[in-house]
C-alpha cells in the first residue's frame, strides 16, 4: 500500500505549520508548499516527514510535480490585510491562488481538497475578504473533489500570542446572555483543533461544510 502523501500550501503559516506538525506525527509524507520554504527555527531533522519547497504558488512550474502521487491538498494561503502596492489583494492571494491550486490538483489527480476558509467575519472585517472566501468555496465545488470546506472564526494559539488575548476577551463576551448568543457560532477554536480536522479531512469525508461546531465535535472525538 502506498504511504499516505499530502500537499499543504501555506505550510509554514499559523494553521499550516500545524497541520504539518500533526501529519509528522503520523508518518505522513507532507509536502510544505510556501514562499519562504522552511521555517528557520525548525533544524533539518526536526519534521522529518515533511518536506519544505520554497515556491511562488502562483509559479506553477515551480511546484506541481509535487502533487504526483498526493492523496489530498490543504489549501491554508490567506491575508487579513492588503496590501497592493505588493500585488497582495484579497482576489488574488485568497480566489486567485484557490483556483490556481484547485486546477492544478485536478489536473493532477488529486481526489481530495480540503479548503480553510473562514466564518462570518468580525464586524471589522473588509466585505471583499469573505467575498472572496465565499468565490473560492463555489469554485472548488465545481471541480468534482472530495471537498472539505472549514469555516472556523478566530483560530487562537501560543504562535500568534495576541490571538490569546482576543480569545480571552471574546470568552468574556460569551458569558453576556444578550451578546454571547450572537457570537457564539463564531465563537474562537484553537488552532490544534482546526489543524486536527483538516488532517482528518484528507482521509475521511465529513462533509462538505464544516462550522465551528463541526470542528469543535468531531476535534473532542479524536483526541
Amino acid at each position: 500500500m502506498q504511504p499516505l502523501k499530502i500537499l499543504v500550501t501555506g505550510g509554514n503559516g499559523f494553521v499550516g505549520r500545524q497541520i504539518c506538525q500533526l501529519a509528522n506525527r503520523q508518518e505522513i509524507h507532507t509536502i510544505s508548499l510556501s514562499r519562504t520554504g522552511q521555517p528557520k527555527d525548525l533544524i533539518n531533522d526536526s519534521l522529518p516527514y515533511v518536506e519544505w519547497v520554497n515556491a511562488d504558488v502562483f509559479d506553477l512550474d515551480s511546484w506541481k510535480q509535487h502533487l504526483i502521487d498526493c492523496h489530498a491538498v490543504i489549501h491554508c494561503i490567506g491575508i487579513i490585510e492588503e496590501k497592493p502596492e505588493l500585488n497582495q489583494t484579497f482576489e488574488r492571494i485568497i480566489f486567485e491562488s484557490a483556483r490556481t491550486v484547485g486546477l492544478a490538483a485536478k489536473q493532477a489527480g488529486v481526489s481530495r481538497f480540503v479548503y480553510l476558509s473562514a466564518g462570518a467575519g468580525a464586524p471589522e472585517t473588509p466585505v471583499t475578504y469573505m467575498e472572496n472566501k465565499v468565490a473560492s468555496e463555489n469554485f472548488l465545488r465545481t471541480l468534482g473533489f472530495h471537498l472539505s470546506i472549514l469555516r472556523p472564526g478566530l483560530i487562537y494559539g501560543p504562535d500568534k500570542p495576541e490571538t490569546i488575548l482576543e480569545n480571552e476577551q471574546i470568552q468574556h463576551l460569551l458569558n453576556d446572555p444578550h451578546i454571547g448568543v450572537h457570537i457564539r457560532p463564531n465563537r474562537p477554536l484553537p488552532v490544534e483543533s482546526v489543524a486536527k480536522v483538516a488532517l482528518l479531512a484528507c482521509t475521511k469525508y465529513l462533509g462538505e461544510i464544516l462550522d465551528v461546531d463541526a470542528i469543535e465535535h468531531i476535534a473532542s472525538q479524536h483526541v
